[in-house]
């Protein structure tokens, strides 16, 4: 997809310089040097003000015109979808969600039969169904309306907060009930189209249902569109989009305090996260897929990162904006906005060094392939991520380097998914190509260099993607020993839940915990290969 290039699609103005709109440009830069001095590996960030851009920044190899993971993100997105509904009066806050599904009401008896009276929209949306269940081990399997709505109540509904992604997605399957259409058809007239956005791409279960609580792809101005929607209360060019009841009511806390630790001192309205100061709204993605809107400011900040430590880079947030913005603030001089724009064209992640190409090394293993040894995890992309997607790649078949052509190319074919050959930039140059995983259009951006005659690295870049993949390849005759590594990687999602459940880990227990977790990330999640000579 390219933004641009969509049909009916506008962009938002740009501001000449940050000052034009009353963002202090130094600041910015400042938040921009101290989260590559921390080493935060973000792929985008924009600030906006009065409804223009004044700043974006891309790291390369990013585009910012490539849709992202959107995560949790994506929750919200429902949730106003929703808010269409309650005001077209096809649902409202107290609609029962067993209403739509009398067959399993019929089956349950008891407090169950009690707490399903008392499950319904609103203690969906605040998290607060009483349910916790989990659909993502082999959702291909699964038909993920009965496995919601068959799992037992944990506890009464409103009654205990609980981050459970599938309650989202419940609501997506409740809305094609009410409406006969899909999430996607049912917002397209009454969001996209009104925003100038083009229509974005959603992961669906295996009936077409949007995931609802994940799955959703947005470019940054994509996201920083939906979040002015929000921040001017619902109104966009002069018109009414959203009703302002909805606005209201979704962004007033109905939780006052959210129990985890990441978001500490925050608490939760639906699918919105609130701050202490009511002004401040935020939209929250798993590795940081981050807006945060100042009301009293008119001004956002968007950005897209793939980095498990967002509890540190959404405060830092706070550490800098909004003294970013002034209304008084002077233009600088001519020779300090040339420098900062230069700024803005030179960011980039260069993961291989810029080594010559090693003609005879590579004409010793050109054309072979190399037979893998099944893993059920050894995939291009790491587990961060696919864990949500329906079907799954993984169990890598084989591999096999082009070394003929002036770009070189990796084959490689993995289960539930076609042969694909990916393009490999040399000397420090990153090359682009398209692949299809487990029926899953991915864009790959990769580096590649010879680290001795019979070792080769290849950096892979999912863009738009959480994670990217190291895989450094050890031939000897004829076999293959492959080192294979994810940034992130299943231990630092499992770190990160901790975080999110609240557990205050002390750092000597911490690190012990750490060793562990890398030593079953090795053999499970990100296991190294070993291939044999067809």
């Amino acid at each position: 997809m390219n933004f641009n290039s969509e049909p009916g699609v506008v962009k938002l103005p740009r501001a000449s310089m940050p000052e034009e709109v009353g963002v202090d440009s130094s600041v910015v830069m400042s938040y921009v040097n101290e989260i590559e001095k921390r080493g935060y590996k973000f792929d985008s960030l924009m600030v906006l003000r009065h409804g223009k851009v004044a700043a974006e920044f891309v790291w390369r190899p990013y585009d910012a015109d490539i849709p992202h993971d959107m995560y949790s993100f994506s929750k919200t997105m429902t949730a106003t979808a929703i808010g269409f509904a309650i005001d077209e009066g096809l649902l409202s806050l107290d609609t029962k969600i067993y209403s739509f599904f009398p067959e399993k009401y019929a089956e349950l008896n008891g407090a169950q039969k009690d707490y399903a009276d008392q499950m319904n929209i609103h203690s969906l949306l605040t998290m607060r169904s009483g349910k916790r269940i989990n659909m993502f081990k082999d959702t291909a399997k699964m038909d993920w309306t009965e496995n919601y709505m068959g799992a037992k109540f944990k506890c009464a509904p409103c009654t205990k907060w609980d981050y459970v992604s599938e309650n989202i997605y419940m609501l997506a399957k409740i809305l094609t009930i009410v409406t006969g259409q899909s999430l996607t058809e049912y917002l397209t007239p009454r969001l996209y189209e009104p925003l100038e956005m083009g229509v974005p791409k959603w992961e669906t279960d295996p009936e077409g249902v949007e995931a609802g609580g994940w799955g959703l792809q947005l470019t940054t101005e994509q996201m920083a569109k939906f979040s002015l929607l929000y921040l001017q209360g619902g109104i966009w060019n002069g018109k009414r989009i959203l009703p302002e009841k909805w606005i209201k009511a979704c962004t007033k806390k109905h939780i006052d305090l959210v129990p985890c630790m990441i978001h500490d001192g925050t608490g939760y309205g639906y699918q919105v996260w609130l701050n202490d100061n009511p002004s401040y709204l935020r939209f929250d993605g798993l590795f940081g897929q981050i807006s945060v809107m100042f009301k009293d400011y008119d001004a956002c900040v968007v950005f897209n990162a793939a980095d498990t430590r967002e509890y540190e880079y959404i405060k830092m947030i706070f550490d800098y904006f909004p003294k970013a913005f002034g209304d008084d603030l002077v233009m600088p001089d001519e020779n300090y906005i040339s420098n900062f724009k230069a700024e803005l064209e030179r960011k980039s992640y260069d993961w291989s060094p810029a080594m010559p190409r090693n003609e005879k090394a590579e004409s010793e293993i050109d054309g072979k392939r190399y037979r893998i040894k099944p893993r059920d995890n050894a995939s291009v992309l790491g587990v961060t991520s696919y864990f949500m997607w329906s079907k799954k790649p993984g169990k890598m078949e084989y591999i096999e380097f082009d070394f003929s052509k002036d770009v070189p190319q990796f084959i490689w074919k993995e289960a539930n998914s076609p042969e694909n050959r990916m393009d490999i930039g040399m000397n420090g140059d990153f090359a682009y190509s398209n692949a299809i995983l487990a029926d899953i259009p991915v864009i790959m951006a990769s580096q590649g260099s010879w680290l001795k005659d019979n070792k080769f690295k290849l950096n892979i870049h999912p863009l738009g993607r959480s994670q990217n993949r190291q895989m450094v390849f050890s031939f000897n005759g004829k076999s293959v020993k492959i080192n294979s590594k994810a940034n992130m990687n299943a231990g630092d999602l499992l770190v990160f839940r901790l975080f999110f459940a609240g557990m205050n880990v002390p750092p000597a227990l911490k690190n012990v915990i750490g060793i562990i977790i890398k030593i079953a990330n090795e053999i499970w999640f990100d296991p190294n290969l070993k291939g044999t000579l067809e």
